[in-house]
């Protein structure tokens, strides 16, 4: 299993590269995750808001199960809605990122 984290900060626009990591995850990492995304009911979430802005970030999670592909777009959500905690459990505990923008914590 591999984890692929995209992250566009406007520092980065010179070094693309630093946009992409690619991770292994572990088995276990894997199921504690997944019960965090049925916890906040990922699967049922509608994939557009109409929410948009000039300024702030647009959270994107993207899944596969059984053969279904979902996605859930947001523009700077709320730290109360489901797709700001899985946007930060996945950066925090599977991404391992270091270093938060301060746009999302």
């Amino acid at each position: 299993m591999l984890l692929t984290t995209k992250i566009t900060l406007p520092e980065f626009n010179k070094d693309p590269a630093r946009w992409v990591e690619n991770k292994p995850l572990n088995k276990d990492l894997v199921k504690k995750f997944v019960g965090v995304l049925e916890q906040h009911k990922f699967w049922d979430l509608p994939s557009n808001n109409p929410r948009e802005g000039a300024d702030g970030s647009q959270w994107i999670i993207e899944g596969v199960r059984n053969g279904r592909h979902h996605v859930v777009d947001r523009w700077s959500p709320p730290s109360d809605d489901p797709i700001h905690i899985l946007g930060l459990a996945f950066a925090v505990n599977l991404a391992e990122l270091k270093r938060l923008p301060r746009e999302i914590n």
